[in-house]
């Protein structure tokens, strides 16, 4: 038997050296073996969870209002955000294309300070363009100046809307937006952006995974949360008036608006609304008034009444005739009704854009006027339940005062002061203040801040009937209200 052909021995074993190195051999491919298949489910397990939490965190928050149950359209749409392992893609979104050089000369001409005073310039460079970073979650936004640097400290007030379909830009103004962004200022020149479906179209279908991203620049440097008097030598409100937009853009990813939770106003008797015009375009029905061609009010439903616009803001000096004004108005329903009647109160609008209202940045006289009217309406009134209506959102980028429906210096001198950051800190106070009181507290905020495309035609601050009649309808979710009483307008 020739060794080097068969190696075992004549009583059929391996000679003991051969033994030895097979079975070092055998144990290193085994080791191997198992190395790999440790590997391999170590592999497959990291996988499998970062397929998980996309599926879970991620895909839904982009998918949820895709409006499509096609799983190819889905992956597809996912991988156009992300790699297959999550990591964020590195594309930037900027708007405008080159920044806007101009805009430091316009508000330097607009802006004239009060003696004493110093402009918001001389500390910030106005932002001109915006460089934006989609990552999971939200999308981050990066403000950049006049002269193409990145800035590190906030104050700046933007709308931001994504419209899904590559519109022409023409259209926008007939095509309400899919998504707005809700904004928030970090202070260091970088913002997170979560974008929010709107009311009117709270769950959008059909959607094709590209649009238009629209920023529209309200106020920069901090010139937006400037309060009375400051602005009193402005040429005008120191809006930027900027609008930049980017095609093609990738879907955001977005949450489904959700309605408030409300009280239902359908067991009602009778409601009475006190307050200004943003009031009683709540509850008032537009249409069938110039149908009918009467200035008389007519209202969206038969338990609600509102007498008149009262036309003032709330300051302890203006209290006592705020009140004498509720007498004469509401007394004799409010006291026929006993405690069958709930009464929505509310002031805001009036308090941000007058220009005389010296209140500051903390509104503490206007606060303090707000827990007298409570506490008068509460003495005088024992029993009865009171609302109190959140203030709406003030909408800069839809102010025109060269199409506006009175003189160009009335709009500019009524507007002055209108921004977002002053009402949207009114109302964190004013909210505040009812929970301390226990006055249910109706926060129709955010329904407003995100329905700009609903606003009059240039006027940032009524709504048309189309979206009242919508928030109207979520105080009514039985419809009750056509048991109630007949319509109040001539008692």
């Amino acid at each position: 038997m020739n060794p080097r052909i068969n190696i075992k021995a004549s009583n059929g074993t391996f000679p003991p050296k051969v033994k030895k190195k097979f079975r070092a051999r055998s144990f290193s491919l085994l080791q191997m073996i198992v190395l790999l298949l440790v590997m391999y489910v170590a592999f497959f397990i990291n996988m499998m969870m970062k397929i998980s939490k996309m599926t879970s965190a991620e895909i839904n928050q982009y998918h949820e209002v895709s409006g499509s149950s096609n799983n190819q359209e889905n992956e597809q749409d996912m991988d156009h955000h992300f790699n297959l392992d999550g990591i964020e893609r590195t594309d930037v979104i900027v708007i405008p294309k080159e920044p806007i050089t101009s805009i430091l000369g316009y508000l330097e001409e607009v802006i004239v300070p009060q003696t004493n005073e110093t402009s918001p310039l001389q500390e910030c460079s106005p932002t001109a363009q915006v460089k934006i970073k989609p990552t999971k979650n939200n999308w981050i936004l990066q403000t950049i100046d006049h002269l193409g640097r990145e800035k590190n400290h906030g104050g700046d007030e933007m709308y931001i809307t994504y419209t899904d379909g590559n519109s022409k830009e023409e259209d926008d103004k007939d095509t309400p937006p899919t998504a707005v962004a809700l904004i928030e200022d970090l202070n260091d020149g970088t913002y997170l952006l979560n974008f929010c479906t709107t009311p009117m179209d709270a769950i959008p279908t059909n959607l094709s995974g590209t649009g238009r991203l629209k920023v529209y620049f309200e106020f920069t440097c901090g010139i937006g949360s400037l309060p009375q008097p400051t602005k009193i030598h402005w040429k005008n409100s120191g809006s930027s008036f900027q609008t930049g937009v980017a095609s093609n853009v990738p879907k955001p990813p977005m949450k489904l608006f959700q309605p408030p939770q409300l009280p239902d106003f359908g067991h009602w008797p009778l409601v009475v609304f006190f307050g200004d015009s943003t009031m009683l375009q709540m509850i008032k029905d537009r249409k069938a008034m110039e149908e009918k061609q009467t200035e008389e009010n007519i209202f969206l439903r038969p338990n609600v009444y509102f007498q008149a616009n009262i036309r003032t803001l709330f300051t302890m000096e203006r209290m006592k005739h705020v009140g004498t004004l509720f007498q004469r108005m509401h007394r004799k329903q409010v006291l026929k009704y006993e405690r069958d009647v709930s009464i929505v109160i509310g002031s805001a609008i009036w308090d941000i854009l007058i220009a005389e209202n010296i209140q500051g940045v903390d509104f503490e006289d206007h606060l303090a006027a707000c827990r007298y009217w409570v506490a008068d309406l509460r003495k005088r009134y024992r029993g009865r339940t009171l609302y109190w209506k959140s203030p709406s959102a003030l909408h800069m980028h839809r102010v025109n005062c060269s199409d506006a429906n009175y003189d160009y210096e009335g709009c500019v001198n009524s507007t002055r002061y209108l921004s977002n950051s002053r009402v949207r800190a009114l109302h964190y106070k004013q909210k505040e203040l009812m929970k301390e009181l226990n006055v249910t507290y109706l926060d129709l905020f955010n329904t407003y801040y995100l329905s700009a495309h609903y606003t009059a035609e240039g006027d940032g601050r009524h709504f048309t009937q189309e979206l009242d009649e919508m928030i109207l309808g979520w105080f009514y979710p039985h419809n009750k209200n056509e048991a109630a009483v007949e319509t109040l307008q001539n008692e």
